[in-house]
């Protein structure tokens, strides 16, 4: 029961301090990294409720070490998508951007070339 604690509470730490370092690499969005820190948050709660309820003797069928590091590996392939959709959406932003900016410019620039050609 000790190995389901220390793994949740590591689990929990880990998450917290590399969603952290993650988003201030800037891979990583805000609305992610809030995410992430809640989830790394809610196993440190996890770790702390199974502590509290050790005593009781069906709290080990609430999970086994095998599935605590079944979920500690599917939340770190989790963050990986999260860093890799924060990267889209900055791409689909500037993407965006240019458009926005190109369909501003086309206006601008067959007035300039109007004006320029002596036709009017």
């Amino acid at each position: 029961m000790t190995e389901i604690v220390t793994a949740s509470v590591t689990g929990g730490l880990f998450l917290c301090i590399a969603s952290t370092l993650i988003h201030r690499t800037g891979k990583l969005s805000f609305r992610y990294f809030a995410g992430w820190l809640v989830v790394g948050i809610g196993l440190l709660g996890f770790g702390g409720l199974l502590a509290i309820l050790r005593s009781r003797k069906n709290v080990s069928d609430l999970a086994t070490p095998a599935a605590v590091v079944l979920a500690l590996c599917v939340l770190g392939l989790l963050l990986q998508l999260s860093i890799s959709v924060s990267g889209l959406q900055r791409q689909v932003r500037a993407l965006a951007e240019r458009a926005a900016i190109d369909a501003a410019r086309k206006p601008a620039d067959a007035d300039a070339a109007g004006m320029g050609s002596g036709v009017g």
